[in-house]
């Protein structure tokens, strides 16, 4: 596989404490699309694999909404709920009884509660769903330190289990690719310019040594991950990850940072997984983005191959760029203190005139003052006359 050029990438810089990642751009993003990267033949009879479908919630309050989603886009296929605690499956069963689900092989397990979603799914359920060809991981999803968090949760529903069609595309790439072991949502807009490496390059790191072939992550490899957790798979895709967190020292605890933790490193190994247990990976857009999709050949990327020159060359651009973002501020800074000045000079003129005024209205008043209480004596000493 050769090297793309850096115009097909972009750089993600999310913090001045975090690497900055290498990601594909928008029009390679379209090239990795299931779509194109798996065209399924038209017209041909296919036979679907078993499917199992794994939500974690932790939220049970918005697992009705994913229910809804699941049943109007899927049948046939086995569910596995987790939750944190034995209240939280008790609402759940009463949903579930109430939910019109095209399946009845319904399995509902308290977990340790801890871990988010990871563990449940990479430790809890992960032996069970080795049973089946294809499984889909959704949580129910709450993202409170950012401000677009239920737009990013819906947008990663959408793209996933969106309808009868996009579920049935993805279900039938599967089916004719068996080298095909995942499908991530294409990175959402809403977080597309923070997905990156953040504060868990090093301890992917880490954890790379362990599972992967050759033990390394470098820097200038692509990122391409399902940023929110969320994806289509197949079991054996994962095992990787399966392993790395029965190796874990300790799970964290809640709360749990917003970063640079193992489970966010975790998240970003996925597509790591996948292509060490020698599959390869797919995304996936919503069905209206389909249409910017014509055209497209498709192209195999690896996570696991470093790209030097396009990440050179993406860090010149970046570097570049921010060269003339500051040049812009240190003109706008100029431009600001001009002004400011200017308008400094406008408000001592408007204050100085506003004071005038104010010290005119002042002598009105006492000469008002003066000359009425003058009047008031005037009027007393002509009375006295009169008498």
């Amino acid at each position: 596989m050769g090297n793309l050029g850096a115009s097909n990438f972009k750089l993600v810089y999310r913090d001045m404490y975090g690497a900055p990642a290498l990601v594909p751009g928008e029009q390679l993003q379209h090239r990795l699309d299931v779509r194109v990267a798996f065209k399924v033949p038209d017209g041909a009879t296919i036979k679907l694999g078993s499917l199992a479908i794994h939500v974690h919630a932790f939220y049970v309050e918005e697992l009705r909404h994913f229910l809804d989603q699941i049943s109007d886009a899927l049948k046939d296929f086995a569910l596995f709920v987790t939750t944190d605690n034995l209240a939280k499956c008790d609402q759940i069963h009463r949903l579930l009884d109430k939910a019109n689900l095209a399946t009845k092989d319904i399995h509902v397990l308290c977990t340790q509660g801890c871990g988010r979603n990871v563990i449940p799914l990479l430790l809890d359920v992960y032996p069970s769903l080795l049973q089946y060809e294809v499984a889909l991981h959704l949580h129910t999803k709450r993202s409170r330190h950012f401000a677009h968090g239920k737009e990013w949760a819906e947008d990663l529903l959408d793209c996933l289990v969106g309808s009868v069609n996009q579920a049935s595309l993805i279900r039938r790439a599967f089916a004719c690719h068996p080298l095909l072991g995942l499908v991530m949502p294409r990175t959402s807009p809403a977080v597309r310019d923070f997905a990156g490496w953040g504060g868990n390059l090093e301890i992917a790191q880490l954890i790379g040594k362990e599972i992967l072939p050759n033990g390394k992550i470098s820097i200038d490899c692509p990122l391409v991950y399902p940023a929110g957790m969320m994806f289509w798979f197949r079991p054996r895709a994962l095992q990787k990850l399966h392993l790395a967190c029965k190796h874990l020292n300790s799970i964290p605890l809640e709360p749990l940072d917003d970063d640079g933790t193992p489970l966010h490193a975790l998240e970003r190994l996925v597509a790591h997984s996948c292509e060490a247990e020698g599959y390869k990976w797919a995304l996936c857009s919503l069905e209206d983005e389909a249409t910017q999709l014509r055209g497209c050949s498709p192209y195999d990327l690896s996570v696991l191959e470093p790209n030097p020159e396009a990440y050179l060359q993406a860090t010149a651009w970046l570097a570049r760029d921010m060269r003339n973002k500051e040049r812009d501020y240190l003109l706008l800074s100029d431009e600001l203190r001009g002004k400011v000045q200017i308008i400094a000079q406008k408000d001592l003129q408007i204050a100085a005139s506003e004071a005038l005024i104010w010290l005119q209205n002042q002598w009105v008043v006492k000469l008002t003052y003066f000359w009425v209480r003058k009047s008031k004596a005037l009027l007393r000493k002509g009375l006295s006359w009169a008498k």
